[in-house]
């Protein structure tokens, strides 16, 4: 059976109820009954002494359909109308920061011989140049297979937040309740296509695009009214299982991921309740995170009397050099970064001061740091601590990790990524601080994300991209968990000097998030796209096996190899032993970690098929990668 896809572009939220009904009502009987709509007669197209001659027979859609693919002027005339358009969008969000107000919708129904999926592929690559902040959702029937669906996401562009949604479809009440319903409604003239009537031959009507014929529209034009019925009662459905300003606001991988965007509170807690946060990557607080530690006491104030010959930085400012006496009254100085008037609303506007002398000054020491450095950091090394709520490791490695950072009131950290592959613990010393932080893109910014660079001050294109998904309030005494790859700031919100240290840990590393990103941190090209060892322990269970870049057909067959040998009995599941066994001295990744990365349906067992995606994934994600490289460097 062939059938049609719409695309329909709903403009106000469809969150609002009142703007729904209405909008139902108009599409269901209201002031359009499609029964009214003309059926203008078809173009004649002619060739005459090698000329193309079309009479559109006053058909206004027809020949601007027609026009766009056979006239050069007409295509370049709407390019630069669109390329207008985007202009005047980043106008407007220079000045407000507007979000998309509507979701781009497709539907997706069984035919014979699948070009739909095609034709589909095709628009969304439209879609990703020019509309790619608006979110989609495809409703498909479960005549689509998963391996379809597998290809279409696997053809999608990466920056497009696609949600695929099953349905089950019927004729919407504008259609069954027309005086002899279907039959009558699609009696010729409509759905003719060469002289034979569609519907009667085989119960389908519509047309390709960008095969589209003139004789199509009028049918084109009926259809569309029947199927925005059907679709909106989708749209609504989905609206409300998600989140409909969360999905505007990332992509539907990261709403997939996290399930919402909570960030737990937790106090007097332990490894056992923060554990599954620390493996998926969920953000969190602890409010007595910092209980028991040695340095629990450093405050602005401490800090000044206990290092007064040290040397901080004026962070956001032109030179790495660290240029300010700790010994100074640096916790009453406001000053603003240069750019704030152009940044979004919430970002911090003044800088704060930075402190990372136990990890580089001996790489670094061109950078001044004062008087007696390395006594300055073993007083840090002694006092580094594993807290409570993680598990035991290394305190010396927590400690030569230590980067601390000092906001006088209102200061704060803009948005950036760290560049690092462990997960990262900031304890709060003094102070209060409020944290907001997102996953980066599907499709990274190429310029990455240093210092505020997704804020977009320095590039307007970049207006809008920064769309943080969780916030959180750390008070003085918490501790609060940042993971590799995520996009972070932070802005004192109290009227004290906020003191704190962030320590990187490596017990357990965020395998589930891991798992779920690294095809988008594949292509960022420094800070956590450079953890691809990291990832690849993890798909190989600590083997020390190595992923060569593939497509997928070849990625398939080396993952189908690799299973073989990790599953010994071929019983498509891999067990605990499994996992284990190939595991070179040292026992990383842990147990627990290998079930997290590989376990996608969260059952708790490690399958065959699960195995072999995570495989799949990382082969060809290493593949795109080194496809975006190459074209970099050109």
């Amino acid at each position: 059976m062939r059938s049609w896809l719409l695309l329909a572009a709903f403009r106000e939220a469809v969150s609002d109820d009142a703007a729904a009904s209405g909008a139902a009502s108009y599409w269901r009987g209201g002031r359009v009954q499609a029964a009214e709509e003309p059926n203008s007669p078809a173009p004649i197209i002619e060739i005459e002494d090698g000329q193309l001659q079309i009479d559109y027979q006053g058909d206004a859609p027809a020949q601007e359909c027609l026009e766009y693919y056979l006239d050069k002027l007409k295509v370049e005339e709407m390019q630069n109308q669109v390329l207008h358009e985007k202009l005047a969008t980043s106008t407007r969000q220079r000045s407000g920061s507007v979000r998309p107000r509507g979701v781009l919708v497709f539907l997706l129904m069984e035919n014979a011989d699948k070009v739909l999926h095609k034709d589909l592929a095709l628009s969304l690559r439209c879609l990703a140049r020019f509309f790619w902040r608006y979110p989609v959702v495809i409703f498909h029937t479960n005549s689509t297979t998963a391996s379809e669906l597998d290809w279409m996401r696997s053809v999608i562009p990466g920056h497009l937040h696609v949600d695929f949604e099953e349905v089950s479809l019927g004729f919407p009440a504008s259609l069954a309740g027309f005086p002899g319903g279907p039959d009558a409604f699609l009696r010729p003239p409509s759905c003719m296509l060469d002289g034979q009537h569609q519907w009667g031959l085989q119960r389908s009507c519509g047309c390709r695009c960008p095969a589209w014929r003139p004789q199509c529209w009028p049918s084109v034009r009926k259809l569309c009214s029947v199927a925005t019925a059907m679709v909106r009662p989708l749209l609504h459905a989905w609206a409300s299982a998600v989140s409909f300003s969360s999905a505007l606001a990332s992509d539907s991988e990261v709403l997939a991921h996290y399930g919402s965007f909570e960030a737990p509170v937790l106090t007097e807690t332990s490894f056992e309740e923060v554990q599954k946060h620390l493996l998926k990557g969920r953000p969190f607080v602890v409010t007595d995170g910092a209980r028991g530690l040695p340095m629990a006491e450093w405050d602005c104030e401490f800090v000044r009397k206990e290092f007064p010959d040290s040397r901080i930085r004026h962070e956001g400012g032109s030179s790495e050099t660290n240029g300010v006496r700790m010994s100074s009254d640096w916790p009453a100085m406001a000053k603003a970064y240069p750019d704030a008037g152009r940044y979004p609303d919430g970002a911090p506007k003044t800088r704060p001061f930075y402190w990372d002398i136990a990890k580089a000054y001996q790489a670094e020491r061109e950078r001044k740091w004062g008087k007696d450095p390395k006594k300055v950091v073993k007083k840090i090394l002694e006092t580094s601590q594993v807290p409570y709520w993680l598990p035991p490791q290394s305190s010396k490695d927590m400690g030569h990790s230590s980067e601390m950072w000092f906001h006088p009131k209102g200061a704060g950290a803009r948005a950036h990524m760290d560049p690092h592959c462990s997960t990262t613990v900031s304890f709060c010393f003094s102070g209060q601080r409020k944290w907001r932080m997102m996953v980066p893109p599907a499709a990274p910014h190429p310029e990455g994300y240093f210092d505020g660079e997704i804020y977009g001050a320095r590039n307007p294109e970049r207006q809008g991209e920064w769309q943080p998904t969780f916030e959180l309030l750390a008070p003085n005494g918490s501790a609060v968990v940042v993971y590799p790859g995520m996009v972070h700031e932070t802005v004192s919100t109290g009227d004290d000097c906020s003191s704190s240290v962030s320590q990187t840990f490596s017990v357990p590393t965020p395998a589930a998030y891991y798992r779920a990103f690294w095809p988008r941190f594949a292509l960022i090209g420094e800070d956590v796209g450079g953890c691809g060892h990291v990832v690849e322990s993890l798909v190989t269970l600590g083997s020390g096996a190595k992923v060569r870049p593939a497509r997928e057909p070849a990625a398939r067959k080396a993952a189908t190899k690799f299973n073989e040998k990790v599953d010994k009995n071929m019983d498509g599941r891999i067990s605990e032993e499994e996992l284990q066994n190939g595991q070179r001295k040292g026992g990383k990744p842990e147990l627990a970690e290998l079930i997290s990365f590989h376990d996608t349906n969260g059952d708790g067992i490690v399958s065959s098929e699960e195995l072999i995606e995570s495989y799949v994934m990382f082969a060809t994600a290493s593949f795109k990668a080194s496809k975006q490289g190459r074209r970099n460097d050109l």
